[in-house]
């Protein structure tokens, strides 16, 4: 296809500072823009277990689309697998947190949340905001699980100013006799 080798073209632009043989790097390429979904599963696994040769932005930028708009949720997956370790912690921070708020798979979006959990290094009010728009927002328990236990990691880690809005979302969800207990003592730890 004519994106697959413009990929290509790209590539081949870059290889000097490559780590990975230049044509193993393009077979990789082109087998992450596969039809087959199997097919593309095990390029993003080849790239995830190949992380630290691997230095190309035409990869993370593959990577990330395949998490936007693949249609096989596996693929999608192993593409947040992949960037978490391929990418840096700030790339990977930024990937995830444009998608989250897009995501519609509960899972996938968990997942995402655990990761920038992990990996955010410092006050990052945006992450503090995305993370609210899930709690706030997501019909999915986990999800709002997940989005608080986040928010109090980074301010458990951090000790960030208050984000806006913050403080009526936590007072909010720790009367909501609806949101699970954990969820609920969570926001009243925070709010208090």
């Amino acid at each position: 296809s004519a994106r697959v080798r413009e990929v290509i073209n790209e590539l081949e632009k870059s290889l000097s500072h490559l780590k990975v043989p230049p044509p193993r790097l393009r077979t990789l390429i082109e087998r992450l823009n596969a039809q087959d979904n199997l097919e593309r599963r095990i390029a993003i696994r080849e790239v995830e277990l190949a992380a630290h040769n691997i230095h190309s932005n035409i990869v993370i930028e593959r990577l990330a689309d395949m998490l936007r708009q693949d249609e096989d949720l596996g693929v999608r997956n192993c593409a947040i697998s992949s960037l978490n370790a391929v990418c840096s912690s700030r790339e990977t921070i930024s990937i995830f947190l444009d998608q989250i708020p897009r995501e519609k798979e509960a899972e996938l979006k968990v997942k995402m949340i655990e990761i920038v959990e992990k990996c955010t290094d410092v006050a990052d009010s945006f992450a503090v905001v995305i993370m609210m728009d899930a709690l706030r927002e997501d019909h999915d328990e986990m999800v709002r699980k997940s989005a608080m236990c986040a928010i109090a990691s980074i301010y458990k880690k951090f000790n960030p100013p208050p984000v806006e809005g913050l403080e009526d979302l936590l007072k909010e969800r720790a009367n909501d006799l609806n949101e699970t207990v954990s969820t609920r003592k969570t926001a009243q730890e925070l709010w208090k």
